[in-house]
């Protein structure tokens, strides 16, 4: 079972939050799961730069929360807040609430799956070489303090001349059934000049008590 369900709702209630935190009626859910979704596709497209990791979405009666946990805080405030006032002003034409954001940054980006996986695509659609890309990725976040590192590569890898297969790079232990274990999960896609590549990366940090 550990194979087949996100580590990360495995382990909402024990000791991960929900990244959407609002309450509605039965007729608003659905408009607002819709908005919750928007934002985030939005916000993921536009703050690549950043390297955004987490977008945390609280609602009140009139007013939307963000939360922006990047890596680069910089790039999203901009020079005297003018960054984060455009932002603004493009998430009022997505939502009729109100906005306020809230930047975050990640304290250790080298550990974040989310971030791992978008470095790795990217650098795969730039043509650098998948398996030295993994094993720098793995042995960094080992450095940084992870105690466990699993990178998965699916797709034609070796260019158009090959057949699709998966690649797998692990260090140390990634206990994927193990509920008090601090596992982040984050999956990316690149997009080549021969198909697409599916990457998944997991990260072990730890337990934490339940």
């Amino acid at each position: 079972m550990g194979k087949k369900v996100d580590p990360r709702s495995f382990r909402v209630g024990p000791h991960l939050a929900w990244e959407s935190r609002w309450f509605n009626k039965k007729k608003e859910y659905i408009a607002n799961l819709l908005s919750d979704y928007k934002l985030r596709q939005y916000l993921f497209k536009s703050l690549q730069g950043a390297n955004l990791e987490k977008v945390e979405i609280e609602r009140s009666v009139s007013q939307i929360k963000l939360i922006l946990k990047v890596g680069r805080p910089g790039v999203v405030i901009g020079r005297g807040g003018a960054n984060i006032q455009n932002l603004n002003q493009e998430l009022a034409k997505i939502t009729k609430d109100k906005v306020t954001i809230d930047v975050e940054t990640v304290k250790n980006p080298d550990t974040s799956a989310t971030l791992i996986a978008s470095n790795i695509a990217r650098r795969i659609e730039g043509r650098f070489p998948y398996n030295r890309i993994m094993r720098t990725d793995a042995d960094k976040a080992m450095e940084k303090g992870a105690k466990g590192v699993r990178i998965k590569c699916a797709g034609v890898l070796g260019g158009p001349s090959s057949i699709a297969r998966s690649v797998v790079v692990s260090r140390g232990a990634v206990p994927g059934q193990t509920i008090r274990a601090n596992i982040d999960y984050a999956k990316d896609t690149a997009f080549t000049a021969y198909g697409t590549i599916g990457i998944k990366v997991w990260v072990y940090k730890g337990d934490v008590k339940v």
